[in-house]
């Protein structure tokens, strides 16, 4: 046994150590360099000693993959300030770390698409000392020690605070200024706007816009929608979308009902005014545009989603403050745009009407107001004014420029100011955010304005780190608005003089004789004169509005896979518009007068002669909760399953009231009062392989009591499914950049909330003739009422050509979806029995079918330090309706009531067949029974059809296109949008408006057909002999005047200078900019020099502006 004994120990001693098996597969990310060592002691025969100061702020990053113990050694300390050589000794390494204080710091620098960034300022917060990078990117920076912290800025970058955690060599990543927005390769969480759910829209087969801080801070605008206008693509922000944002995603998907995309609002929907938010609140914005990317919203998502999130500070960060201040100088509107008849034009035609007797029996009635040149012909016809007396009083008023007299009186150029700060900080388990906003605008308006104060903050703490988080964000707005100023003047004549040579207040024509006004009462009753100046002055119009809202949010993390979340919110708004009628004014004149009684030098009457104050209050309250499940779980094999499901609970009330007070007596009053409420149940999951191929799947139920009693009995289902797959990646190509080229599939349904609801609602009417009160059937019961459906097909392609290591998202890089969509369900009009007291009502009777692209190109046409690069979006989304019962009538209600039409747009507009001018007469005429008429009664109500579809007042087409160019510290940016397929029709004299008093006319009135042959030139009608209302209602709907809207224009041009940190001066970073918008019509389609976008008779262009501002971080 012995000799055994002795002859192992022998073969130990002369073996050499046997190896270790290697361990494979372990990484370290940002880890504290003692853990690194000790964790390394597990795994390999080694020993080290430290000095504690010399390690306690060194953090690590290393990857293990089967080295020996001296790779894995050299490759940890790579870049970290020690050079000792571990020591091998009796089987096991010593490693004994010496500090060395004279290392430098030098590192990279890129952009977020690879591209080395030049003339990067690197400052040491500590030492103040700085550098810049060099051409590819580097810099080197001493002295520094283990805890300093650096301030990266620079040009076209997001400016960033580094801790260097003890390294020697670092590479930094920063974000763009000026991003490709929509690109391939996003990689954002929180897709559909809910709390984390884990799964981001790079693996999700939804279809997403994107724009982040940076891209919306582009635009220089007190409206956040403004910021957002063009630069989503399948996003249309223009005029004819009926709702009150200017906004709708992929084409109309209902007939009456809320079409403008829902908002949400850090993860609840959001119905309060959207003005009440500061665009500088905002650090992203997210367009869903299908149902996989809206899953989440189910009843309010038919319309799309727009998913705004507010900024909440990032942990470990240190204090910093941001001040950004905007002037922005907008001109005056060009009044001349309007095409109203001119002065001259307008006597003439005044003149003939007086010739005709057209006056005779009114020029002595109470009640009409006998204009100027009226009363002038009327005197002169009488002899009380000589032809010298009339003919310069009629060249006086013919010389009135009516644009002239509201630029000097009404209008004027305006200069408006932001102001934001910001604070923002955080430690290793608190971040917060807060934000100070105001905003003053003048208006182009005189005596009117607008002022917004807006509070913001963010308060977030892991109460148990990485285990239980509490979040709160607290918003204030309160606006207040001066309406004194309406912008016209209540009179149609053009020729009105407001004022005398001495600036005096003069009258106008209004509401009453002018005659009869100077002898009534005899001297007893005040003034009943109506002097537009006057009433300017003593105008005291003002609408204020206040919002408050609370949100908290828990986090609770019970397992490694399973995470409870909990929200509340509460919301609450209130506004209150005060009109305050002076008694010097002639609201309060006209009261008192009216029901005056005059006894000789003795007035009496029921309305005092004091202030009257009419009053209209309204108070919103919301409240929503929502409890929810997360389950994550990964495998080895690659699979990744994040799967989540909750409830979600709103109630919405919305209360008002309005009231006269006549002195300080109250007088009428009325009040309405709506209450809303909503139940959700939901589940979400998804599957993701290697990421590579993605399966999705989400099922919701919602039930409100606005839908019918049978529709909540049975809930509504909404539901979606969706496939994405990488073909490149999958096919196991060896290249370290290959091409990317994703495909996905969704289908799924969503809903929209009905404008009406399934209950029976009656409305008080007031007095009858009689003066008892009375009331009528506001809203008819339907127990069958459900929500709007719509079903959507989207096929999307995803792509990323020419990528490498300085440019991972590709020089060529972009999205294409196809859609195809129908909506059922879709609320319409029904005809009721007579005897049922409603003649019509809305049923969900109709459906809606549409289709369309959304295609994303972006590229990099020039990298380098000159960088040109290019953002083009387009969209194309046709809607027609495919079934609704109701025939009207009338074929007259297609074109004047655009009442839908089976087979044609919700958007479309119908015209007359034009049949030209009557030769002889002048007359318009139109098409029936294959000849030319001039029966208008009959062309209007032709049962065959004498009218066709004359094209969509939406452009079916649109999109824009984005150049940036970036040089050193400069950034030069334009955006060029255009709109196409679609009309709209050109406003033209109507004749009957004008006889009548209600219409300045418009300016083709001097191209009028006068003799014949003038039919040959002109398609406005000649001057009618009688006043006849179907004539001008048949030539204002016919195809003449229908005219392209197609059109091309420069909506923006931004340049920018960013200036980086400095020694002298406190920021680290400052941005001066200017920015220009609205710069004008490229090419439009027509030739009348119509601005589509400010078409209707009265519109006016908007304006250029021009900004100057300053971004400053501290």
């Amino acid at each position: 046994m012995s000799r055994f004994v002795l002859v192992a120990v022998a073969l130990c001693l002369l073996v050499p150590p046997m190896a270790v098996a290697q361990p494979t597969n372990i990484h370290f990310r940002n880890t504290p360099l003692i853990k690194v060592l000790d964790s390394l002691q597990k795994l390999y025969p080694f020993d080290f000693y430290y000095c504690n100061r010399d390690v306690q702020f060194v953090r690590a990053d290393l990857d293990i993959d089967g080295e020996d113990f001296p790779s894995v050694y050299k490759k940890l300390m790579a870049d970290l300030p020690f050079r000792d050589t571990p020591v091998y000794k009796a089987g096991f390494y010593t490693v004994v770390l010496h500090h060395i204080d004279t290392l430098p710091l030098s590192g990279r620098i890129y952009d977020d698409q690879g591209e080395p960034q030049i003339k990067i300022t690197v400052r040491n917060l500590r030492t103040k000392e700085m550098t810049t990078t060099d051409s590819l990117g580097g810099f080197e920076l001493k002295p520094v020690v283990d805890s300093d912290t650096l301030d990266i800025s620079g040009v076209s970058v997001e400016g960033k605070l580094v801790s260097i955690d003890g390294k020697r060599r670092i590479t930094i990543v920063l974000h763009r200024r000026i991003r490709n927005m929509d690109a391939a390769t996003v990689t954002r969480h929180y897709p559909n706007g809910f709390v984390d759910t884990g799964v981001t829209a790079a693996s999700s087969p939804g279809a997403y816009s994107f724009m982040d801080s940076i891209s919306l801070s582009r635009v220089v605008a007190t409206n956040w929608e403004d910021h957002i206008a063009v630069g989503m693509s399948g996003l249309y922000s223009g005029v004819g979308t009926g709702n009150a944002s200017n906004m709708i995603i992929r084409g109309l998907n209902s007939l009456v009902t809320h079409v403008a995309p829902t908002m949400v609002l850090d993860n609840f929907p959001y119905f309060a005014s959207r003005g009440d938010l500061n665009p500088y609140d905002l650090s992203s914005v997210t367009l869903l545009k299908d149902e996989v990317a809206a899953s989440g919203w189910g009843y309010v998502a038919s319309g799309g989603v727009l998913v705004l999130t507010t900024p909440r500070g990032e942990y470990n960060t240190p204090f910093q403050v941001q001040l950004i201040e905007n002037t922005t100088v907008t001109g005056a509107p060009d009044l001349h745009y309007i095409p109203r008849m001119s002065s001259t034009s307008y006597i003439s035609a005044e003149t003939l009407l007086f010739n005709r007797g057209y006056y005779n029996t009114t020029l002595n009635a109470a009640n009409v107001a006998i204009t100027p040149v009226v009363q002038i012909l009327s005197e002169w016809g009488h002899h009380t004014l000589t032809d010298a007396q009339a003919n310069t009083r009629l060249q006086q008023l013919a010389a009135v420029d009516p644009a002239a007299t509201l630029r000097k009186y009404y209008y004027r150029s305006r200069v408006a100011q932001q102001l934001h700060l910001s604070l923002t900080g955080g430690c290793a388990t608190r971040k917060y955010w807060f934000s100070l906003g105001y905003d003053q605008d003048p208006t182009d308006l005189i005596r009117n304005r607008y002022q917004r104060l807006t509070a913001h903050l963010a308060y977030t703490e892991q109460l148990i780190p990485k285990k239980l988080e509490l979040s709160t964000i607290v918003q204030l707005t309160t606006i207040n608005q001066r309406l004194n100023n309406p912008g016209a003047l209540p009179v149609a004549y053009p020729y009105a003089v407001l004022a005398d040579a001495a600036g005096d207040a003069l009258p106008v024509a209004y509401k009453y004789n002018p005659g009869y006004l100077d002898t009534v009462g005899h001297g007893a009753l005040p003034d009943w004169h109506y002097y537009p100046l006057t009433e300017l002055h003593l105008a005291n119009n003002r609408l204020s509005h206040l919002l408050f809202y609370g949100q908290s949010t828990l986090d609770y993390k019970l397992s490694s896979r399973l995470s409870l979340t909990l929200l509340y919110r509460y919301l609450k708004s209130h506004a209150s518009l005060r009109d305050d009628h002076s008694k010097d004014g002639f609201f309060v004149h006209d009261l008192y007068n009216t029901n005056a009684q005059v006894n000789g030098p003795v007035v009496y009457s029921p309305i005092a002669l004091e202030d009257i104050l009419d009053r209209s209050d309204s108070v919103a309250t919301e409240q929503n909760g929502r409890a929810q499940l997360l389950y994550s779980l990964s495998s080895r094999r690659g699979y990744q399953l994040k799967a989540y499901a909750g409830a979600e609970w709103t109630e919405q009330s919305t209360t008002g009231q309005t009231s006269r007070t006549y002195g300080y007596t109250n007088g009428d009053l009325s009040s309405f009062a709506n209450y809303y409420s909503y139940l959700s149940l939901y589940s979400n999951a998804a599957l993701t392989w290697r990421n590579l191929y993605s399966v999705y799947g989400a099922f919701r139920r919602d039930a409100s009591n606005i839908v019918g009693v049978s529709g909540n009995r049975d809930w509504a289902s909404f539901w979606s499914l969706g496939l994405s797959g990488e073909l490149i990646r999958s096919t196991r190509q060896k290249a370290a950049f290959p091409p990317l080229l994703k495909v996905r599939i969704t289908y799924g349904c969503d809903g929209n909330v009905p404008d009406r609801t399934g209950y029976l609602a009656i409305q008080s009417l007031g007095n009858n003739n009689y003066g008892a009160l009375q009331s009528g059937i506001a809203n008819p019961p339907e127990p069958g009422l459900q929500w709007e459906k719509t079903y959507m097909l989207n096929m999307g392609l995803d792509f990323a050509l020419l990528r490498n290591k300085r440019n991972e998202a590709g020089r060529f890089s972009g999205s294409l979806d196809l859609f195809w969509k129908r909506s059922v369900n879709v609320l319409g009009n029904d005809t009721l029995p007579p005897s049922a007291g409603v003649a019509a009502f809305l049923v969900n009777n109709a459906i809606l079918r549409g289709r369309g692209l959304d295609l994303v190109m972006n590229s990099v046409n020039i990298p380098g330090k000159w960088r040109w690069e290019s953002r083009f979006l387009l969209s194309v989304a046709v809607d027609w309706i495919s079934r609704y019962p109701l025939q009207p009538s009338s074929p007259a209600s297609y074109v004047t009531g655009r009442f839908p039409m089976t087979g044609k747009p919700p958007s479309a507009l119908y015209s007359y067949d034009w049949g030209g001018l009557n030769s002889q007469t002048g007359d318009p005429q139109g098409s029936l029974g294959h000849k030319v008429s001039t029966s208008y009664a009959a062309l209007m109500n032709d049962q065959q059809g004498a009218f066709h579809y004359s094209g969509s007042y939406l452009p079916e087409v649109y999109g824009s296109l984005l150049n940036m160019v970036s040089w050193r510290q400069w950034n030069l940016s334009a955006n060029i949008i255009f709109k196409a397929a679609y009309c709209f029709r050109r406003p033209s004299i109507n004749y009957s408006q004008v006889i009548e008093g209600f219409s300045p006319g418009v300016k083709d009135y001097e191209w009028h057909w006068q003799a014949p042959g003038d039919e040959k030139h002109t398609s406005v009608p000649s001057f009618p002999i009688v006043v006849d209302a179907n004539r001008d209602a048949f030539y204002q709907n016919s195809a003449v005047l229908i005219t392209r809207g197609d059109q091309v224009r420069l909506q923006d041009l931004r340049i920018s200078y960013t200036v980086g940190s400095s020694r002298t001066l406190a920021f680290r970073q400052l941005e001066i900019y200017a920015y220009a918008a609205n710069l004008g019509i490229l090419w439009r389609a027509n030739h009348y020099g119509i601005d589509p976008d400010a078409a209707n008779l009265g519109d006016l262009p908007v304006m250029r502006s021009y900004s100057l501002g300053v971004r400053a971080n501290f």
